[in-house]
């Protein structure tokens, strides 16, 4: 959904193209409410298909308190399809892979308030820009 309107905004003409991607987080809820990213897919700009990496999670599903694991198990099944314990990439590699895959770039879109604020809080210098769901427009 987000690569449909992300795209829109990107330029046509590559010669005029800042190095620019879209970034699609799928996330769960940790301990205290935190945000617990479940799997990042990264889409720059001349690429076909996106790089995509699934999170090993950062602790066990018992760990959670069960109204944490309630709101979860509805995620798993109604939302994203993933489930809290899959994923291969261990989870303190979140933030190299996100800096060495993000570092160059000019722009990068990003559809949700919550996921800008925790993207931009990891990678400190880069320009975020997130797209309102319904009308496109930058918030």
């Amino acid at each position: 959904m987000i690569a449909s309107v992300a795209f829109e905004l990107l330029p046509t003409n590559p010669s005029a193209c800042t190095m620019s991607a879209i970034v699609d987080l799928q996330s769960f809820s940790g301990l205290k409410g935190q945000f617990v990213l479940k799997e990042v897919a990264i889409l720059t700009h001349g690429m076909t298909r996106p790089v995509v990496y699934q999170f090993a999670p950062p602790h066990p599903w018992i760990d959670l308190p069960q109204e944490c694991q309630r709101r979860n198990a509805w995620v798993e099944r109604n939302y994203l399809g993933l489930k809290w314990n899959s994923g291969t990439t261990p989870y303190y590699r979140i933030e190299d892979i996100l800096h060495s895959r993000l570092e160059l770039m000019e722009k990068i879109f990003v559809k949700g308030r919550e996921k800008v604020e925790w993207q931009r809080t990891l990678l400190q210098s880069t320009i975020h820009l997130s797209l309102d769901r319904e009308s496109g427009k930058r918030l």
